[in-house]
């Protein structure tokens, strides 16, 4: 018996967050696997490739659980359904090595988008080295919004005003003062971070990142030293992503789904009913 072929991508290969694939359509249409399926083999099969491409590490990769595919595949929990189809459906798929499948054109088109992706994350990491060198350390004692009476300033009020006036205040080495050093924000890290654990269908489309929403993000990162970690953030994101309620799972008959967006996470009295577990606390609709 031959032994298993080595996985066809590496293992740290992680397209999750990715909001589309390219379809390259005389490849796609014309080929055989696609010609000789019928049309609910297609269905299962482009479900397959979107699957194992966006939601899978690594990617281009499947799981060897007929339970897990045939849910995949659109079949929910009809696994004998999905059996009949499955030959149809996985014509070009490899069982690696790993126990894993393996799709050599979906591999080939992942390695691409990886490959751009390790370029667009290097691309930032300089553009950050470029503007810690242009702005110098930033340093902070204690968090600012507005002067008080006395000429003094509070951390317990940052973030409280900014939606009644539009503006937060965006710390800089003229207002921060002396004291420990604050890390920058790494707005494009955590950004991914948020559509990685809400793909598009769970949180609403995420377009422009600057002016006060960049500002409004960087006062969180900077109101608390824990928060200082994308370890931090990824927690977060975990939280949101369990609620049915953020995420438009659970609703009210007669009611929009809820979707949250990014915006909506950072505002102080949302973002401390998310960590105290506010809206995992889910009620029968």
């Amino acid at each position: 018996m031959a032994e298993a072929p080595d996985p066809l991508v590496p293992a740290e290969v992680d397209l999750r967050g990715y909001e589309f694939m390219p379809l390259y359509g005389d490849r796609l249409f014309k080929s055989e696997t696609w010609i000789a399926a019928s049309p609910e083999a297609k269905v299962a099969a482009l479900r397959l490739w979107w699957q194992s491409y966006a939601h899978e590490t690594p990617a281009a990769s499947l799981p060897n659980n007929d339970t897990l595919l045939a849910d995949y595949a659109g079949y929910g929990v009809a696994v004998k359904a999905w059996r009949k189809v499955k030959d149809q459906a996985m014509r070009g798929w490899e069982l690696c090595s790993d126990g894993r499948w393996y799709h050599r054109t979906v591999a080939e088109v992942a390695m691409k988008a990886w490959g751009e992706r390790l370029r667009s994350r290097e691309r930032q990491r300089k553009w950050r080295e470029r503007n810690d060198m242009k702005n110098g350390d930033v340093t902070v004692t204690k968090m600012v919004t507005e002067p008080l009476r006395n000429g003094d300033v509070t951390a317990d009020r940052i973030g409280q005003d900014s939606d009644k006036t539009g503006k937060e205040l965006v710390l800089t080495p003229a207002n921060a003062g002396g004291g420990t050093k604050v890390p920058p924000c790494p707005h494009e890290d955590i950004i991914e971070l948020y559509h990685k654990h809400l793909p598009m269908g769970r949180q609403v489309k995420l377009e422009l990142w600057e002016g006060q929403r960049k500002a409004r993000l960087q006062t969180r990162w900077r109101e608390k030293k824990e928060r200082q970690h994308l370890g931090w953030w990824d927690d977060l994101f975990t939280h949101v992503a369990a609620s049915a309620f953020l995420t438009g799972r659970a609703y009210r008959p007669g009611h929009e789904p809820f979707l949250v967006n990014l915006d909506w996470i950072l505002k102080p009295d949302n973002m401390a009913k998310i960590i105290e577990g506010e809206y995992n606390r889910e009620k029968a609709a």
